[in-house]
């Protein structure tokens, strides 16, 4: 079985995930994407939208959601996951 990292190499959402530290919520989320596209740039939020679509694609939720745990993430759960990646795809919608 491969690794989290082999599997996604550029860690766009590792790197999402561990920026993290507020509440689950779709305004928390969208927040967050906000300040990510402001920080890393708005390429980044591209790249990570890319990421997240193949995640979805492959169904490796799993992997984010135990990665999400390790970060004491409390109650991050596949939907939760799915809902980032909607306020992600809304931004970039918005944007062009």
């Amino acid at each position: 079985m491969k690794t989290l990292e082999e599997l996604y190499p550029d860690s766009y959402f590792e790197h999402f995930l561990t920026m993290f530290n507020d509440e689950l919520n779709p305004e928390s989320y969208r927040n967050h994407a906000i300040l990510a596209k402001n920080v890393e740039g708005e390429e980044y939020l591209f790249e990570l939208k890319k990421e997240l679509d193949l995640i979805e694609k492959n169904k490796d939720w799993i992997f984010f959601v135990h990665l999400a745990e390790k970060l004491e993430l409390e109650n991050v759960t596949e939907s939760v996951l799915l809902e980032m990646k909607k306020e992600i795809d809304k931004i970039l919608k918005s944007n062009s």
